[in-house]
């Protein structure tokens, strides 16, 4: 008995301290299906053209790291003047794609990547391109995933 507790006590003390080193059991399967629908969802909300579902997919303290150099942009309210600023005539994305080469993570922070394809119209041009994305998503506490940092790459869009 007590060298059973014993064995307890140290597979509880490990289990604590694992994340400590670097070390953690990761994402259950039903979170890693959860991150990726929340990443799709974030993509069915820009095909629907639909600003507030878009932002809905954004933690309130969510960051974007655009391509090209571009500042960071910090919050809801930064990320909606990016992405939608006032007065500005809306840009239409027609096609969009979002392919999944790795989902990862450990308790309530996970990453996914991969590639990104995008088509959008704007004041008449169609651009279109393709590059590289990772985003960060945070589970909240009524236990939805949503982007909490996103990133992407990819090269000057081609006009037609």
């Amino acid at each position: 008995m007590r060298k059973t507790r014993f064995i307890l006590v140290a597979i509880g003390i490990t289990m604590w301290a694992l994340p400590c080193f670097g070390v953690s059991p990761g994402l259950t399967a039903e979170d890693v299906g959860a991150v990726t629908a929340a990443n799709q969802a974030y993509v069915t909300a820009w095909l629907a053209n639909d600003p507030e579902a878009v932002m809905s997919t954004l933690t309130d303290d969510a960051v974007l790291i655009p391509h090209h150099g571009v500042e960071p942009v910090a919050g809801v309210k930064a990320i909606r003047e990016f992405w939608f600023p006032p007065g500005s005539p809306p840009a239409k994305v027609t096609r969009m794609v979002n392919s999944v080469s790795e989902v990862q993570g450990s308790g309530d922070l996970a990453f996914v990547w991969g590639r990104s394809e995008l088509e959008f119209t704007y004041e008449g041009q169609t651009f279109r391109n393709e590059g590289n994305y990772l985003a960060v998503l945070r589970k909240g506490e009524d236990g939805r995933w949503r982007i909490a940092r996103r990133i992407w790459n990819d090269p000057v869009p081609e006009t037609n």
